[in-house]
C-alpha cells in the first residue's frame, strides 16, 4: 500500500465512494452522497485525483480499504471537543481516519495509537519513586494499607472535584482498613493479608509502622504515618509473595515506581 497522509472533509470522503468502483459497505465512511460541495481541483492538488477524474494510483489502495471496510476499531476522547480515531479493516489491510478541526486525517498506514495519543494529549513529566525492599507480612500489610487509604483520598477528591493533599492516617484508620474483607481487587492490603494469612492486632500494626518509618518507607506527621513520597502521580506496585524459613514468617518484596 502507498503511504498517504491527507485531510479530507466528510463530503470529499463520500465523493470517492462513487469513484472507487464498488458500492461502499454499510460501515464505510465513503457510503452515502456528499453532504456538501467538493472541489475536484483541490483533490487533484492533493494528488488524489488523476487528470481524467479517476482516483489517483497513490490514493486508490487506501480508499479501496475504506470502501470495502468489514470491521473497525477506534478510540474517542471527549472534553471541550471530541477527538476520534478509527482504524478500518477490509480483511487484508487497514487505514486510519482521525478527526481534526478541518475534517478527517486519512493515513495509510494508520499511526500507532500510543504515538497518536501522545501527540493529541501531550506528554507530562512522570512522577516516579523506586523502592525495592523486603517487608515482613505485618510491614507489607501496613505499608499497603497506607497506600490504599491514600488512593482512596485521591479518588474521593476526584469525585468531589477538589484537591486531595497528602494527609496522615492514624493507627485506628489503619487497623480498621486491615480488618475489612477483601471485597474488590482494587484494594491491595486485604488481598495480601488473605494471601499470606497475616491477621494483625493493634500492637503488631504499631510495631510494623515504627519499623517502616525507621526504614523511611513511611514518614510521620503529628505522630501518624503518611507516604514518604507524594503518591499524587501514578503508583505502580508489584508484589511477589515469598515464603522464608525464619521466625518472622512470610516476607514480601515490594517494588514501586
Amino acid at each position: 500500500m502507498s503511504e498517504l497522509n491527507v485531510v479530507l472533509s466528510g463530503a470529499e470522503l463520500r465523493r470517492f465512494g462513487a469513484l472507487v468502483g464498488s458500492a461502499p459497505t454499510a460501515i464505510s465512511p465513503l457510503a452515502g452522497p456528499p453532504d456538501g460541495p467538493v472541489d475536484p481541483a483541490h483533490l487533484a492538488r492533493l494528488g488524489l485525483l488523476a487528470p481524467d477524474g479517476s482516483i489517483a494510483p497513490r490514493a486508490f489502495p487506501a480508499l479501496r480499504v475504506l470502501a470495502n471496510a468489514r470491521s473497525y476499531a477506534g478510540v474517542v476522547l471527549q472534553d471541550a471537543g471530541i477527538f476520534e480515531h478509527v482504524v478500518y479493516f477490509d480483511g487484508h489491510d487497514s487505514v486510519g481516519l482521525t478527526s481534526e478541526t478541518g475534517g478527517f486525517r486519512l493515513q495509510d498506514p494508520p499511526p500507532a495509537l500510543g504515538a497518536l495519543l501522545r501527540a493529541t494529549l501531550g506528554e507530562g513529566i512522570a512522577v516516579a519513586v523506586e523502592l525495592d525492599d523486603i517487608f515482613t507480612a505485618p510491614e507489607a500489610s501496613v505499608f499497603l494499607g497506607v497506600m490504599d487509604l491514600r488512593r482512596r483520598q485521591i479518588l474521593q477528591g476526584l469525585l468531589e472535584d477538589r484537591d486531595a493533599p497528602v494527609a496522615p492516617v492514624d493507627q485506628a484508620a489503619i487497623s480498621a482498613w486491615l480488618g475489612r474483607p477483601a471485597t474488590g481487587s482494587q484494594w491491595l492490603a486485604p488481598i495480601v493479608r488473605d494471601s499470606v494469612g497475616a491477621g494483625l492486632d493493634p500492637a503488631s500494626i504499631e510495631a510494623a509502622t515504627r519499623s517502616l518509618v525507621g526504614r523511611q518507607a513511611l514518614a510521620q506527621s503529628g505522630g501518624n504515618p503518611l507516604p514518604a513520597f507524594r503518591a499524587d502521580g501514578g503508583l505502580r506496585l508489584v508484589l511477589a509473595v515469598r515464603s522464608r524459613r525464619c521466625s518472622q514468617g512470610p516476607s514480601i518484596r515490594s517494588s514501586t515506581g
